[in-house]
């Protein structure tokens, strides 16, 4: 099994920071949070703000969490196998 290693940014790609639009010219652009892009597109020149160095959203597995790399945790939408959750009915 591969172990992860610690990687300097790649100047050659930059980030989506968040999912939006942007213009280019007469061209609306939608851009998805964490995708990738090559720093030398013309989208990219055009909306510097909207692009980060490294990723803003790297998602690993925990234990039926999934974290991102700024340490949030989503709630698990269901219960783990043998899990029992206590709910009171109204």
């Amino acid at each position: 099994m591969a172990t992860p290693t610690s990687k300097a940014a790649d100047p050659a790609h930059v980030f989506v920071r968040q999912t939006c639009g942007v213009s280019l010219g007469s061209e609306r652009i939608m851009l998805t949070a964490g995708e990738a892009w090559d720093a030398t597109d013309p989208v990219v020149l055009a909306n510097p703000d909207a692009f980060a160095p490294v990723p803003t959203r790297v998602r690993s597995f925990d234990a039926g969490s999934i974290r991102t790399s700024n340490a949030d945790v989503l709630e698990q939408a269901t219960a783990r196998p043998g899990e029992r959750r206590s709910t009171r009915r109204k």
